[in-house]
């Protein structure tokens, strides 16, 4: 009996306690090749992380260089709905500003600029013998008109509202259905 005694009676041990021994037993023997996957992981994370070939650490620039295209897409559009007063259009006349022609049949487009006050703009005109027709257009809108072919003196008026959003120049658009025919107009500054 005694020697049965001395036989040491297997405890049964749960499956991850079985795992965990097993584990320890392994890297205690092999523990030269634990340090080796260690290095070579530390290696290989390094030279990812620090690689400036890769394409995608280039988002952020790739990102702003599209945005900067879009912009000067929309810079160039032609159809916005808002206008830039800063932007004038060539060959710009003052307002206080005497304007006579003489000549054939046509029209003749001549722009002026209004200032940054508001006020009533005046434009008196000689269309002498010869009728002739004006028309005059704020931002695009025609505010002020002969309506027919007219000859001999007049006048015409319209507000300027001198609004930042708007154009801050007229158009003056003159038409001649006849050869020969002669006009002039003074278009004062807005008051």
């Amino acid at each position: 009996m005694n020697a049965i005694s001395n036989i040491r009676k297997e405890v049964y041990r749960s499956w991850w306690y079985r795992f965990l021994r097993a584990v320890n037993g392994f890297i205690y023997r092999y523990w030269w090749l634990v340090w080796l996957i260690f290095i070579a992981y530390i290696i290989f994370w390094i030279l990812f992380c620090f690689n400036k070939n890769c394409d995608n650490c280039n988002i952020q620039t790739q990102l702003e260089s599209r945005i900067i295209e879009v912009q000067k897409q929309l810079d160039n559009c032609c159809d916005c709905k808002t206008k830039n007063s800063n932007v004038l259009p060539p060959n710009i006349k003052p307002c206080d500003y005497d304007e006579s022609i003489s000549g054939g049949k046509g029209y003749k487009e001549i722009v002026h600029q209004l200032g940054s006050d508001p006020g009533l703009v005046v434009i008196t005109y000689d269309m002498l013998a010869i009728p002739d027709k004006m028309e005059v257009y704020y931002d695009n809108v025609l505010v002020a008109s002969t309506t027919n072919f007219v000859s001999g003196n007049g006048s015409l008026s319209f507000y300027y509202p001198a609004d930042l959003e708007k154009q801050t120049y007229c158009k003056v658009i003159m038409t001649a259905p006849q050869d020969g025919t002669e006009w002039s107009y003074h278009i004062g500054c807005p008051r």
